[in-house]
């Protein structure tokens, strides 16, 4: 949303809160009350917009219903350090992604440049829409590519709900031998 955009929203807002403080006679503080609100609401959205890539991938992993991730309640640690994961079996989901523990550590530190590789292991086993999958991509400077054939085959296994690594990866294997262009699967390198 544009700056414009967010002008004329707020100019409406203004005179929606005064049409409705005419009509209710509404005090100052309800209408103030009701500005307090409303920039709750996009201040969420701003801070939600200011998370780390391996905190979006956090998220992603906690909205994954089956196979599920989460640590159990009673096996929870709190810690007292940067990373707000203490919930998450990270483990258990970097095995399932096929992705190492190094290229994990990296992820979790931001470290080092993630290859195309992982990134693409990731959005399949994060289960995301090819939007989502992109938003996330751009974090470490990637997007999908229409022209390239891969990451078509990516997109079309992520519009066709294809999230399970394992089947992936035999979708994969197949389109990189007998596919239009030859390619390396994701999952053998």
């Amino acid at each position: 949303m544009g700056i414009k955009e967010n002008s004329k929203i707020h100019i409406e807002e203004v005179i929606n809160a005064e049409q409705c403080a005419a009509k209710r006679n509404s005090t100052n503080l309800e209408i103030i009350h009701k500005y307090k609100e409303d920039l709750d609401k996009e201040l969420e959205k701003v801070v939600l917009e200011e998370f780390t890539f391996y905190q979006e991938v956090c998220q992603y992993i906690r909205n994954i219903k089956i196979p599920s991730f989460m640590k159990p309640y009673n096996k929870i640690r709190v810690r007292d350090d940067k990373f707000d994961d203490a919930d998450i079996d990270a483990p258990k989901f970097y095995l399932y992604a096929y992705i190492d523990k190094n290229t994990w550590s990296n992820i979790r530190n931001g470290r080092k440049q993630l290859s195309k590789e992982s990134a693409l292991k990731l959005v399949i086993a994060l289960q995301l829409s090819e939007e989502q999958a992109n938003q996330l991509l751009r974090k470490v400077s990637m997007v999908l590519n229409n022209i390239d054939y891969r990451d078509q085959i990516v997109i079309a296994l992520l519009k066709a709900h294809c999230y399970d690594p394992d089947e992936a990866s035999m979708v994969l294997e197949w389109y990189s031998k007998n596919g239009k262009v030859k390619f390396e699967n994701i999952y053998e390198l």
